[in-house]
């Protein structure tokens, strides 16, 4: 292959040893690149809360940016920039490789290092925070989350499936868990209030992150709860920006959502892409506590979290699958159908359905709808039967009888099995609805 005179412009005019100097200073700043099917030149400009943010500007744009400087060859210095053959060039687009050297010659990394420096220090009053406040004690709790932030400094280009939702009163410190962890991923960290930044039209907000901390949202519409399905889940996503073709991308995104909503998210009863939570209320605007906290954090305590974060043992951690918390379920029996609600109040007492060893369809019928209208709901007799019949089908031991000969009744067997199946028919384990 010929190798380029990078002397000499695609015109042909020759440059000048200080000329050739000042166009390579240019490559320090500007990449030309194709954006989907448009010329683009990117470069890095400050941002107050990033410290730097990437900008695409067009040729016009970029050549109007730096038209300031002396000319070069008899031209404006971004045309002359344009047409040496030795300027910085991507022909292959931009990606996204938090591991910079898997990303190929020929693809702009859109991807920057830590500003953070990890160093050996006391994580206490952090790790204290997660355990007693975010996890309120859950041990199997904290052990998940602490190694969910420990796999994103470790494993930043391998995508968990789940996502971490905060629920509870405000002051419980959930935004101080986690701006030690958008500090340590700087440009590839953003927060923002509600959903509508990544559920929406444009969703530019995802590109280029590894976590997003989205805070006072509302996930309890089937709407918002199907877009974010692909965001938590799917290893590629539809860019889509405004005046730009939708382009697809990497989705390395880790999605940490917080609340103070009592019903946040529209949970199906098999729901597994959530980790929720529900913070300790105990320190809760509690000024003491957390000028401790912040002390800590303002005196080195991100870089002691990022040293202790890289070099905690992740070998059994599991990305894809998180643990079912008690507040999982909660936010999964407010949105469960009536019938189902009826059966775990009644599985959670010490004496279920009265204590009945065996149940007439029409009682059972009976039951429920009396429970339905202690609980202000309209159920017709008809609706009542088609849900009732479905239910003990699922949960008792045995069905005998036929409704047109004599009526149907339930044997219910165990309490122990009656709760084993109805964990079952709701993607749960029996310790995670009864314990």
């Amino acid at each position: 292959m010929q190798q380029l005179d990078h002397r000499v412009l695609s015109d042909g005019k020759e440059l000048s040893s200080a000329e050739l100097t000042q166009l390579e200073n240019l490559n320090k700043t500007f990449t030309h690149v194709l954006f989907g099917n448009k010329n683009k030149i990117v470069t890095v400009k400050p941002c107050p809360v990033h410290g730097a943010n990437f900008v695409f500007l067009s040729m016009e744009e970029f050549i109007n940016y730096v038209r300031h400087l002396p000319q070069i060859a008899g031209k404006s210095a971004g045309k002359a920039w344009l047409m040496w053959p030795g300027k910085s060039f991507k022909p292959d687009g931009i990606g996204f490789y938090p591991k910079p050297e898997k990303c190929p010659a020929s693809v702009f990394n859109t991807y920057t290092a830590s500003h953070v420096v990890p160093l050996p220090g006391s994580c206490e009053p952090y790790l204290n925070h997660l355990k007693h406040v975010i996890c309120a004690g859950d041990e199997r709790a904290y052990h998940y989350l602490i190694q969910f932030m420990a796999h994103l400094l470790q494993k930043p280009d391998e995508k968990p499936t789940t996502a971490i939702l905060l629920r509870s009163v405000e002051g419980t410190g959930k935004g101080t868990m986690v701006k030690p962890l958008l500090a340590m991923v700087g440009a590839q960290g953003a927060h923002i209030n509600g959903h509508h930044h990544i559920t929406g039209q444009f969703n530019s907000v995802i590109a280029n992150k590894l976590l997003i901390f989205a805070d006072e949202v509302d996930l309890s519409s089937s709407q918002v709860a199907d877009k974010l399905k692909a965001l938590i889940s799917e290893p590629i996503v539809q860019l889509e920006r405004k005046g730009l073709e939708p382009i697809a991308i990497p989705n390395y995104a880790r999605l940490i959502f917080a609340s103070n909503r009592d019903f946040v998210l529209k949970a199906g009863l098999k729901e597994r892409r959530y980790f929720v939570l529900e913070p300790s209320a105990e320190y809760a605007q509690d000024q003491r506590y957390f000028s401790k906290l912040h002390q800590w954090l303002e005196n080195g305590g991100t870089s002691f979290l990022m040293d202790y974060l890289l070099k905690l043992d992740i070998s059994e951690f599991n990305p894809y699958k998180a643990p079912t918390t008690s507040a999982l379920m909660e936010q999964k029996l407010q949105a469960m159908p009536l019938i189902y609600q009826y059966a775990y109040q009644n599985l959670s007492s010490e004496t279920p359905f009265a204590g009945r060893a065996r149940i007439l369809s029409t009682d059972a019928i009976n039951d429920f709808m009396h429970w339905c209208e202690s609980h202000n709901h309209d159920v017709s007799y008809g609706s009542a039967s088609s849900s009732v019949g479905k239910l003990f089908k699922e949960i008792a031991e045995q069905v005998y009888g036929r409704s047109d000969r004599g009526g149907r009744y339930f044997e219910l067997g165990s309490v122990d099995d009656m709760r084993e199946r109805f964990a079952r028919l709701i993607g749960a384990e029996p310790h995670d609805l009864f314990d």
